[in-house]
């Protein structure tokens, strides 16, 4: 038995090392990785509970590069950012680098600062510009900028990262969806790709923000696409620690570094997606970590986990360039990018 799972351990790795190497990242490898990976869980649930969101970004990149080079589109992103801040200059080299690798072009608008008014004067701009198919005001915004003054004046069809009220609106009905929010759509996509069963199971969300928790609330509530029961906390939630601990799946996103920390918060055999990301000096280095502490006790009760970094966080980017390829083929009224 022990040869056996060695013998299946280097077989995943191996194949997880060609698909990343020779950039034959195709559905086939990801189920050969998918069957490995589920064995060795049954077999020995500490040896490999991690969901890989890279494996599936790059699936979800190979695909979506030649649907835009088979097509020949010329979608274009453009991305505002207002005031210095370092992780979002981060953040933005990142899409930017996404989409160059995409064939996607991508503009930054750059402002050290501006007036709310002179904002939204930028933003008509961008709804005007017919050859701008998608565009994001990067947060967060300075302290002197209310964002909910800005997002009616964003154009629903250029809206990529979803926040206007519209197109929140249309989450309640999963059918007529054009754009989805990229993490929240990110983290749906791994559950399935993970082959993790949602329809019927109690899913707990730690995090009511409108970038992640509300949405995914609403996508995870429809009961055609997904059916799942939702319960959705926050900061003022009471007994949270008894909440948590009926979860098949517990999701956080709460912003609070190793919230989820002792194996008496979470059910056995559940399973965990760590959204958060903080950085921490650990033995004199700085690293990313969760929401989640991934210790001993945790890792042996659950049955997977999307760690922070490398679950979820993979996908957010490559989603932001599925919205701007599809809001450009409704744009020009042809077939969108299917997932």
């Amino acid at each position: 038995m022990v040869y056996s799972i060695i013998l299946y351990r280097i077989i995943f790795k191996l194949s997880i090392f060609i698909v990343q190497l020779i950039n034959l990242r195709k559905n086939t490898f990801y189920v050969l990785y998918l069957y490995i990976n589920q064995y060795i869980v049954s077999m020995n649930g500490n040896l490999d509970k991690l969901m890989k969101g890279i494996v599936c970004k790059n699936i979800l990149f190979d695909n979506l590069y030649t649907f835009i080079n088979e097509n020949k589109l010329k979608p274009n992103m453009t991305i505002v950012q207002i005031g210095s801040n370092n992780a979002s200059s981060i953040y933005i080299k990142h899409k930017m680098t996404a989409c160059e690798k995409l064939g996607i072009e991508c503009n930054h608008l750059y402002f050290d600062s501006i007036t709310e008014n002179k904002l939204i004067e930028e933003v008509q701009k961008l709804n005007d510009n017919n050859s701008i198919h998608g565009y994001i005001i990067q947060l967060p915004l300075p302290e002197y900028i209310n964002i909910d003054k800005i997002l009616p004046f964003i154009d629903p069809s250029k809206d990529i990262d979803c926040f206007h009220p519209e197109n929140v609106g249309k989450l309640l009905n999963y059918n007529n969806i054009i754009l989805y929010p990229p993490t929240p759509i990110g983290i749906i996509h791994l559950l399935q790709q993970n082959n993790i069963q949602m329809r019927g199971k109690h899913i707990v969300i730690i995090g009511k923000g409108r970038i992640v928790g509300t949405p995914l609330s609403l996508l995870l509530s429809d009961e055609i696409k997904v059916g799942a029961t939702v319960t959705l906390c926050d900061k003022w939630t009471n007994n949270i620690d008894n909440i948590t601990s009926e979860a098949d799946i517990l999701i956080v996103c709460a912003g609070v570094k190793r919230l989820i920390k002792n194996s008496g918060q979470i059910k056995k055999d559940c399973i965990l997606v760590d959204v958060g990301i903080h950085q921490e000096m650990i033995d004199g280095k700085r690293k990313i970590v969760g929401d989640i502490d991934m210790n001993d006790n945790i890792m042996t009760k659950c049955r997977m986990i999307a760690p922070s970094p490398g679950g979820c966080g993979c996908l957010t980017v490559i989603f932001l360039c599925i919205n701007v390829v599809n809001a450009y083929c409704h744009k020009k009224n042809i077939k969108k990018f299917q997932i």
